[in-house]
């Protein structure tokens, strides 16, 4: 069931890159890869939440000049893909295994991964934004309407037990699509060295799911004891 719902939203997203590309510029054209969710798809462990796929900006120049319709694939579903960039010794990949995973990758295999506000690959949200405002709002309402329906999915059918927020941006977006409140919300901070005190991790329950934010571990700037306290909290979750 989870799969062939998968596949119609792979649809929807197939057919929308092929209208909106026709209303943006050679150099910043829609990119779908054609993976709109990859690993388990029924009940996981844990479902790893971004705001849209990922795209190298040193690369995104190169693609945008050779931009082909052969980006657009059949349908498949893949393994968790922090699979195989932990393989690759991928920086997000490697640490999602250290601090959440507890080191045990076969953990992976009990994950899914998606996105909560687009289908479509960018080196940033801003890129994303700037793309999608410059469609015609037909197509806007279109795409909004898209991934509403895909987010009632995520919660309804694939049933994760924890989803993981990739950054606190990803968590405020699904605390609003939610319609969490702050009184539900449970923070823990750090002092910095300043004295001052930081949020690091945000944990909110809706039903039966817990949902995760914390700061974006592929940061540069993401202290020490920030991560041990992550790293301590996930010890006895998962």
């Amino acid at each position: 069931m989870a799969e062939t719902k998968l596949q119609n939203f792979f649809e929807q997203a197939k057919t929308f890159v092929s209208a909106a590309n026709q209303y943006l510029p050679k150099n910043n054209q829609l990119f779908f890869s054609g993976d709109i969710f990859t690993g388990k798809a029924g009940n996981p462990e844990i479902l790893f939440l971004s705001i849209n796929p990922g795209f190298l900006q040193s690369d995104w120049d190169e693609y945008q000049k050779f931009l082909s319709k052969s980006n657009v694939t059949e349908f498949m579903l893949k393994p968790c893909k922090y699979i195989m960039e932990y393989k690759r010794n991928a920086k997000l990949a490697t640490k999602i295994a250290d601090v959440i995973l507890n080191n045990d990758i076969t953990k992976y295999d009990n994950c899914g991964e998606t996105y909560i506000k687009s289908f479509f690959a960018t080196p940033d949200e801003a890129t994303l934004n700037k793309q999608l405002s410059l469609l015609p709002s037909n197509l806007q309402q279109q795409h909004q309407k898209m991934m509403q329906e895909y987010q009632k999915f995520i919660l309804e059918t694939i049933q994760p037990k924890h989803i993981i927020c990739i950054g606190m941006t990803v968590f405020n977006q699904v605390k609003n699509v939610l319609k969490i409140t702050n009184q539900d919300i449970t923070d823990n901070t750090y002092a910095t060295t300043a004295g001052n005190n930081r949020v690091f991790y945000k944990v909110a329950k809706y039903n039966d799911i817990h949902i995760h934010g914390m700061l974006h571990l592929s940061g540069a700037h993401i202290a020490t004891v920030a991560i041990d306290n992550i790293t301590n909290i996930f010890k006895e979750l998962i």
